[in-house]
């Protein structure tokens, strides 16, 4: 594999639109080919928003939070990774979500789970079923949601979440990787422009 694939994942937008539209601007900046929502985004509005005014490629998985109608406008834009698989740039992404899924078989690259599995000792929250999924399927990489802040175990990256200023850029190159935890305030920073207040 020749390509390069960006994405920036995070978890817990909480339907909200300021923090929906510094996400827009995070991966105009870092130049990503997708944004995967790692749950608890609770409003289809604000990845409509997303994908048509902000132009991203959207994916995600379900969280405790986000009812029907967020996998629903997922699945409608091609984006809901739970029990399904999706490939960007000769990539193979699939995702677990709250609900629980018939597991995806073969080789995987990315696992976007809402809950970190139990090898993830720094983070207080995880989950069984998860735990066995990333076993089971072995993927290059876990990206989960669940925990409020960054934690990073082996092949599995929890970005923490966005309503704490957290997001994760990682960088896909000939089967490898390399992540990043970075946030918003740092972001424009470095950009010499003021971050608004949460």
């Amino acid at each position: 594999m020749n390509n390069i694939l960006r994405v920036l994942a995070l978890y817990e937008l909480n339907a909200s639109r300021t923090l929906s539209r510094l996400t827009c601007l995070a991966a105009r900046i870092l130049g990503v080919d997708a944004v995967i929502l790692l749950g608890d985004t609770v409003s289809p509005l604000i990845i409509k928003w997303l994908y048509e005014k902000c132009g991203l490629r959207v994916l995600g998985v379900t969280g405790r939070l986000d009812d029907e109608s967020v996998p629903q406008y997922l699945k409608s834009i091609g984006g809901l990774l739970d029990g399904r698989v999706v490939e960007l740039k000769n990539y193979k992404i699939t995702g677990l979500g709250a609900s629980p899924i018939t597991q995806v078989y073969g080789k995987i690259d990315v696992l976007a789970t809402f809950k970190p599995g139990f090898m993830m000792d720094c983070c207080n929250i995880y989950s069984d079923v998860a735990g066995r999924i990333i076993e089971a399927m072995n993927p290059s990489l876990t990206l989960a949601g669940g925990c409020r802040d960054p934690c990073m175990a082996g092949r599995v990256i929890a970005p923490g979440s966005i309503q704490k200023d957290y997001l994760a850029y990682v960088e896909f190159r000939d089967g490898d990787y390399a992540a990043e935890i970075i946030s918003f305030r740092n972001l424009l920073r470095d950009l010499h422009l003021e971050a608004p207040s949460f």
